[in-house]
C-alpha cells in the first residue's frame, strides 16, 4: 500500500455537497474479470523483449489483450500496419496466457489488414490454439481499399471454416469497424449467424478529425455504454450470444488530430505537429475510466488503444532521444520508455494495478448525481470487498460527495486518488476510515480518479 498523503483527507470536507446513493444489494449488470483489456499494438517495446515493459503489463493486469497477428514471411507474427515482421506472436499470447490473460487474435492479411489468403488462418490457429483465445476477423475492412461488410462477411467466413476445423464451435468476432456502426455490426452478426458469429466488436475514438473541446468529450462518455446496450439487444433478437467489445478506444486516434491551441494542442518543436496535449493529462485518465465504466456497466469489454503507440500509448514510447515536447505535463523531464503514461491510470481505475483489488463479476446500482460532473460506478472486487469508482468530470473544481451505501453493514476502507497536477503519477491512498451509518463523504479533485476501497465482509 502507498502511504497516505500529508494534509488531505485529514479534515471533513467543505462546501455544497452532492449526494451519490449506492445499492449493494441490487445488481445492474454481470460483467467477468476480463471485461477490462488493452490493444497490444506490437510498435516499440513489448512484454517479450522489455523487461520494463513487461512489468509495466503485468503490474496493470488488463487481462484481455488483443494481438494482430498474420502469416508474414513464412511466420505467424504481427499483422499491424508499419509493425514488426520477427515478433513471436505465439510466444507473446503465451506470455500472456500463462499470465492468467485471455487473447483476442486478430487475424491480418499478408500485406494488409484484409489480404488473407486460404490457409493463413488454418496457420495461425495452429500456432495458437484454442487454451484462453478467441479469435476476430481482420482490422477494420471498412478502412481499407476494396473493403466492404461483404469482404469482412467473405474474409470471416473463410477465418470460420479454417478455425472450425481444428477448434470446433469456435467463432469468429467482428466486423471490427473503424467506427460505431449499429447497422453494420447487426448485418455481420446476422450474416455469420448462430454456427459462425462469436462477437460484435468495433472501435470508436472520441476525436482524431477535427477539434473538440474537453467538456464536450468528456459529456459523450455514456454514449459507449448506450451502444453496448443497442448491440446486445440487436444480437439477442436475432438470438446470437450478446457478447460485445469496444476493442479499440481512445480520446482520439491520432495525435495531430486538429486539436487547437485552446483545446489543448501544442506545436511539437520535434516533429512540427499540432499534437493534442490532453493524451498527456488527467483529461485522459479520466476519460479512459469513464468509457470503460459505461462500457462495462452495460455489459460489454472495453479496450484502450494501446500498450505503445507514440501519444496513444498507455505506456510511454519516446520518439527521440531527451524530448519532453510529446510529455509536456511530464513537468520538464522525460519520462522513462514502458512507465505509464495517464491513460494507464484510466484502466488501472478498474483493474487496481496492484494498488488496489481488481474488479470482480458484478455492477451495482447508482442513483443520484444527474446533470453533476461526478459519476460513480459500483463494482465487486476480488478480494470479497467493493470498489467505489468517482470519477470527476470537472476541469477546475473540486466536489464534495456524500456516498449513502445500502446493502451493507459499516464497513472499514480506503481512498485512493489521481493527482490531476501530477498524471503520470500513480493514485495515492490518502485516507481511510469506517463508514457511519452507510455514508462516508469525500473530497473528489478536479479532473480525477478517485477510488473508494470497501472492505470485505
Amino acid at each position: 500500500m502507498l502511504g497516505c498523503a500529508p494534509g488531505r483527507g485529514t479534515t471533513p470536507p467543505r462546501g455544497v455537497v452532492l449526494t451519490a446513493t449506492v445499492d449493494l444489494g441490487r445488481t445492474v449488470a454481470t460483467t467477468s474479470p476480463y471485461a477490462m483489456g488493452i490493444g497490444v499494438s506490437t510498435y516499440g517495446a513489448t512484454a517479450l523483449d522489455s523487461p520494463d515493459q513487461l512489468a509495466a503489463e503485468r503490474r496493470l493486469d488488463a487481462r484481455y489483450v488483443r494481438l494482430p497477428v498474420g502469416w508474414r514471411d513464412g511466420r505467424v507474427t504481427s499483422s499491424a500496419a508499419g509493425g514488426p515482421t520477427t515478433l513471436d506472436v505465439p510466444a507473446l499470447a503465451d506470455l500472456y496466457r500463462s499470465w492468467g490473460f485471455r487473447v483476442l487474435a486478430v487475424i491480418g492479411g499478408r500485406t494488409t489488414d484484409i489480404d488473407v489468403l486460404p490457409g493463413d488462418a488454418e496457420r495461425i490457429v495452429v500456432a495458437l490454439g484454442e487454451d484462453m483465445i478467441d479469435y476476430s476477423s481482420p482490422n477494420e475492412p471498412d478502412n481499407a481499399p476494396g473493403g466492404s461488410l461483404d469482404t469482412a462477411v467473405d474474409v470471416a467466413g473463410m477465418i470460420h471454416a479454417e478455425a472450425g476445423g481444428l477448434i470446433p464451435g469456435a467463432g469468429v468476432w467482428g466486423p471490427v469497424w473503424t467506427t460505431y456502426d449499429r447497422a453494420s455490426v447487426r448485418a455481420f452478426a446476422e450474416a455469420m449467424g448462430p454456427d459462425r458469429f462469436g462477437g460484435a466488436d468495433y472501435h470508436h475514438y472520441a476525436m482524431g478529425s477535427g477539434s473538440i473541446p474537453t467538456r464536450s468529450a468528456l459529456d459523450m462518455t455514456p454514449v459507449w455504454g448506450d451502444e453496448v446496450r443497442d448491440v446486445r439487444a440487436d444480437l439477442r433478437s436475432l438470438g446470437l450470444p450478446d457478447r460485445v467489445a469496444v476493442d479499440e478506444y481512445n480520446l482520439t486516434w491520432r495525435s495531430d488530430d486538429g486539436t487547437t491551441e485552446a483545446d489543448g494542442g501544442f506545436v511539437s518543436p520535434a516533429s512540427g505537429e499540432l499534437v493534442n496535449g490532453r493524451l498527456f493529462t488527467a483529461v485522459n485518465t479520466v476519460f479512459v475510466a469513464s468509457v470503460a465504466g459505461h462500457v462495462m456497466r452495460a455489459g460489454g469489454t472495453a479496450m484502450p488503444y494501446a500498450t505503445q503507440n507514440r501519444a496513444l500509448g498507455v505506456m510511454v514510447q519516446n520518439e527521440y532521444d531527451g524530448d519532453t515536447a510529446h510529455h509536456p505535463a511530464s513537468g520538464g523531464r522525460q519520462q522513462p520508455d514502458s512507465s505509464p503514461m495517464p491513460a494507464f491510470w484510466g484502466i488501472a481505475a478498474w483493474t487496481g494495478a496492484s494498488i488496489w483489488p481488481h474488479m470482480a463479476d458484478r455492477f451495482f446500482d447508482v442513483s443520484g448525481l444527474g446533470g453533476s460532473d461526478i459519476e460513480v460506478f459500483a463494482v465487486g472486487n476480488e478480494a470479497g470487498g467493493h470498489n467505489l469508482v468517482l470519477i470527476n468530470k470537472a476541469e477546475s473544481h473540486d466536489r464534495v460527495l456524500e456516498l449513502v451505501v445500502r446493502g451493507s453493514p459499516d464497513r472499514d476502507f480506503e481512498l485512493f486518488q489521481s493527482d490531476p497536477d501530477a498524471p503520470y503519477a500513480p493514485p495515492r491512498r490518502t485516507r481511510s476510515g469506517r463508514t457511519t451509518n452507510g455514508r462516508v463523504t469525500v473530497q473528489v479533485p478536479w479532473m480525477s480518479v478517485s477510488v473508494v476501497v470497501l472492505q470485505g465482509g
